[in-house]
C-alpha cells in the first residue's frame, strides 16, 4: 500500500472517529437534527473510505479502526437505550393519563335539565 493510500485511509478514519464523537455530543445536547446530519456525513465518509484500495493496515491504522468500531458500538447502544426509555415513557404515559378529552367534553358540553316543578 502506498504511503498516500495509508495516509488517505488514516485521515478518513480519523474524521470518522471525530464524527462519532460529534454524534455523542449531539445526543448529550438532545440535538437529534444534528445527530441525523452527522449520521449522513458519516455514511458518506464511509463510502469514500471504501473507495480507497484495501490493504492490511499498519498498527496505528488498526488501532484507529478498532477505536471507531468500539465507539460505533457504544453509540448504537446509547441510541437503543434512548429508544427503549422513550418507548417505556410513552407506555407509562398511556397507562397513567386520564381521559383529558373526556373532561374537556364534560366541561364544554352543556347539560340541559328540565325543571318539572314549574
Amino acid at each position: 500500500m502506498s504511503a498516500g493510500t495509508v495516509r488517505s485511509r488514516f485521515d478518513g478514519f480519523r474524521r470518522y472517529a471525530a464524527l462519532i464523537a460529534d454524534q455523542h455530543r449531539a445526543l448529550d445536547d438532545g440535538d437529534f437534527d444534528r445527530f441525523t446530519t452527522l449520521a449522513a456525513e458519516r455514511e458518506a465518509l464511509a463510502r469514500a473510505i471504501e473507495r480507497v484500495p484495501p490493504a492490511p493496515p499498519d498498527a496505528a491504522l488498526r488501532e484507529l479502526i478498532n477505536h471507531c468500531v468500539l465507539e460505533d458500538d457504544r453509540l448504537r447502544r446509547r441510541i437503543a437505550a434512548l429508544r427503549d426509555q422513550t418507548r417505556d415513557a410513552i407506555r407509562a404515559m398511556d397507562e397513567r393519563t386520564p381521559d383529558v378529552h373526556g373532561y374537556l367534553n364534560a366541561v364544554t358540553t352543556p347539560t340541559t335539565t328540565l325543571d318539572v316543578r314549574s
